[in-house]
């Protein structure tokens, strides 16, 4: 188990953690040193101040709202190119699969279903939305075109991602680094 050891590795959600048994690519993020850092649960991952936590269990749109809220958390909100990637880089080394996004369609404006905000950044593949048959209200991330957004039918089933803030000050953990400390970037490391 020495990849877990300094890492925090995708495949642990499944159980393989052996560098023998993982010869391609697979996602890496650095633990925080100090014990004063915020922490997310098990299963969950770290980035930019929140938790994220990939749900394998296919379910519709609001079913997966639900399970999110479950948890205290909400169907994940994408802010910002950097957040849009480190989210991708997990999905690409998790199930193949599509995964919800938490937003949603209303006379072509898309705004996250939990706060009613507006959404402002947007990764949706060429042709998307495309709003086909006008009962494509919810977005995913689609396998088929590279975790691209694409706008479908909210009863459809699919994967997700859950998202909650930590509520302690991320400054805490960079210790003489500034925000942009590569410690708390994703890093695709080839394993051989």
């Amino acid at each position: 188990m020495e990849c877990c050891s300094d890492f925090v590795c995708m495949e642990e959600i499944i159980g393989r953690c052996d560098k023998t048994y993982m010869p391609y690519r697979v996602f890496f993020v650095s633990k925080p040193s100090r014990s004063t850092c915020p922490t997310c649960e098990n299963k969950w991952f770290t980035f930019n101040g929140s938790c994220y936590l990939i749900q394998l269990n296919l379910t519709t749109f609001y079913e997966a709202v639900n399970i999110c809220y479950s948890h205290g958390a909400s169907l994940v909100h994408v802010d910002d190119k950097a957040e849009n990637d480190f989210i991708k880089a997990l999905l690409r080394n998790a199930v193949y699969q599509d995964y919800w996004i938490g937003m949603t369609e209303n006379r072509h404006i898309w705004r996250y279903y939990d706060t009613k905000k507006t959404v402002t950044f947007y990764d949706w593949e060429q042709g998307e939305p495309d709003h086909r048959n006008e009962n494509e209200h919810c977005a995913i991330f689609g396998n088929t075109i590279n975790y691209h957004w694409a706008d479908v039918v909210c009863d459809s089933h699919r994967m997700f991602v859950c998202e909650k803030s930590i509520s302690v000050d991320v400054n805490l953990c960079v210790a003489g680094r500034d925000k942009t400390s590569t410690a708390f970037w994703p890093r695709l490391l080839s394993v051989k």
